[in-house]
């Protein structure tokens, strides 16, 4: 006789669902740790670490200018820094976020469950995100969107807890916060959260404003409860309170993007499709072994909202949270695809990853389908979170983004010790990176951004970027690209996107022009020399190590 999973483990007991979640926890801990700090950073990482050394006038007032996220993140790695400023410290600022995410989707997960499956929900989404292939290169990304994450993760189980609590939240707030914490804690976090994912990601506001609506629409098909709308509109004035000092950069950003564009295309289907592909549980979209589990996990997300679906007919109060569930899944990413569509291009997935949560919790009933597939649903979610996993097991470099390899491989070619490397750089953004390595690798290097170092801020540039700080290269640029190569028999070329911003080739030309000699060739960068007045190539040289 078969006896259920959930009756084996004892999953209603408290004491052991806490400990098979710690596990979870635990697990999440060990892949996140693991080569957390082996990789390089990539270009947005140094521009984190960039951001975050300068002085707090600077950082609130000029960064905004050509940034286009908030300063929120930049200011919390300012304080993060006295800790360390390189790989795994400013990395482990977003893996801690992260992991304090995983016990709060259980809870999520919980409450959507019931005590029926409530258990099992949590545990299995709590070691479906511990695993998740999105959330893992999210923890080791010294970038503000696990924090965008956390608080949609703090949003939406305060929506969750008022949501099936109706009674308990219909009472006035002054009277919940004397004897009903919980629910009065409900409320102050639901505009927490809310207010956090704006200050973390600009689109952070798109999820603010769909789960708003959600909880409004609840609220007006409940009954209309005057003195429930009162507390909501508390939450609403938390939110409101605690991000409005932002509200007036983001003015400035959006105007400054509106003029100057943003390096994103319009989205097509194919991106639509890319995007369900890779949402559930972040399998790539470049493996067709990864596009085979994605189909999986997207099966059981759709099982898993049938599941809940049909069990929430008996339990009306999760019946709404599972159409909350539906909406921040979906609705977010619409959004943010018709505004492309319609306006300025903003569709990117990272922006769109804090949505993996709903699915994930959906898809943690998959295995309550039911009859001799409960085992199967067990098996199959487990065998999606090891295939998640597993790829993040090894460092994970993005390609062409090794700039700790690139400034090593700069400081290999010099001569002499005493050389002190000429790099052209072209965007001006890619000397960012450039600057960490040359100092925390101690590689002095005489770095020239073209036109001018980043930030390079002109009234007669051209962003093609948006924000700004590296304009697009003209051809009036070439004169100054020429005086400074004068004297210099070889340089360093480092570029990225320079189809991008040099449509037209013109440092490039100024280069090959008098360096027709390529020594070495990297990703993003190529030693060129000058040739001997027979025009033959010089050999590569490097400096005799000590």
């Amino acid at each position: 006789m078969m006896i259920s999973f959930r009756r084996q483990i004892k999953l209603s007991d408290p004491l052991a669902l806490s400990l098979l979640v710690a596990v979870a926890f635990l697990v999440g801990v060990t892949l996140r740790l693991n080569h957390l700090g082996s990789a390089s950073l990539w270009l947005d990482e140094t521009y984190s670490a960039w951001f975050s050394s300068r002085d707090w006038h600077y950082l609130w007032h000029e960064v905004p200018r050509f940034e286009t996220h908030p300063s929120f993140y930049y200011s919390v790695l300012k304080l993060w820094r006295v800790f360390g400023d390189d790989e795994f410290t400013l990395r482990l600022l977003s893996t801690l976020i992260n992991l304090a995410t995983i016990p709060l989707v259980a809870r999520a997960a919980f409450l959507c469950g019931g005590r029926e499956m409530g258990p099992f929900a949590a545990l299995a989404s709590a070691f479906l995100f511990a695993c998740s292939a999105t959330q893992l290169a999210a923890s080791q990304d010294a970038r503000p969107y696990v924090f965008m994450t956390f608080g949609l993760v703090i949003a939406l189980l305060s929506a969750i807890r008022i949501m099936t609590k109706e009674q308990s939240a219909s009472q006035p707030i002054f009277r919940l916060a004397g004897h009903d914490l919980a629910m009065s804690g409900a409320f102050a976090g639901l505009g927490a959260g809310i207010a956090l994912m704006a200050w973390s990601h600009n689109v952070g506001a798109v999820f603010g404003l769909w789960l708003g609506i959600s909880l409004f629409v609840w609220w007006f098909v409940r009954g209309r409860s005057k003195i429930l709308f009162l507390n909501l509109l508390v939450a609403a004035a938390i939110a409101v309170l605690v991000y409005s000092p932002n509200i007036p950069i983001l003015m400035m950003q959006l105007e400054v993007m509106g003029k100057n564009g943003f390096w994103l295309d319009r989205p097509g289907w194919m991106d639509v499709y890319w995007t369900l592909i890779e949402l559930p549980l972040g399998f790539s979209r470049y493996s067709r072994r990864s596009i085979a589990f994605s189909g999986l996990a997207l099966l059981a997300v759709i099982v898993g909202a049938v599941v809940l679906f049909r069990a929430t007919r008996r339990a009306e109060p999760r019946r709404a949270v599972f159409y909350l569930l539906i909406v921040m899944s979906a609705a977010p990413a619409a959004t943010t695809f018709a505004l492309s569509w319609i306006g300025q291009p903003i569709f990117l997935f990272r922006t769109i990853q804090p949505s993996q949560v709903p699915l994930i919790i959906l898809m943690s009933f998959m295995p309550f389908i039911g009859g001799s597939l409960k085992s199967a649903g067990v098996v199959g979610l487990a065998a999606l979170a090891t295939a998640s996993a597993l790829p993040r097991l090894s460092v994970v470099t993005i390609p062409g983004e090794d700039w700790r390899e690139l400034v090593l491989a700069i400081k290999e070619s010099r001569r002499t010790e005493n050389e002190i490397p000429k790099v052209m750089i072209v965007p001006a953004e890619a000397e960012v990176p450039l600057v960490y390595y040359s100092k925390r690798l101690d590689v002095p290097m005489d770095l020239q951004a073209v036109p001018a170092a980043y930030p390079a801020i002109g009234p007669d540039y051209v962003y093609p970027a948006g924000g700004g700080g590296s304009p697009r290269i003209v051809a009036d640029m070439r004169t100054d690209v020429e005086q400074e190569i004068s004297g210099v028999d070889r340089v360093w070329f480092v570029t990225r996107g320079r189809e991008f911003f040099d449509p037209e080739k013109v440092v490039e030309s100024a280069l090959r022009r008098r360096f027709p000699c390529e020594l070495q060739e990297l990703p993003r960068g190529q030693l060129l020399a000058a040739a001997d007045e027979y025009g033959r190539c010089p050999a590569v040289q490097h400096a005799e190590k000590p």
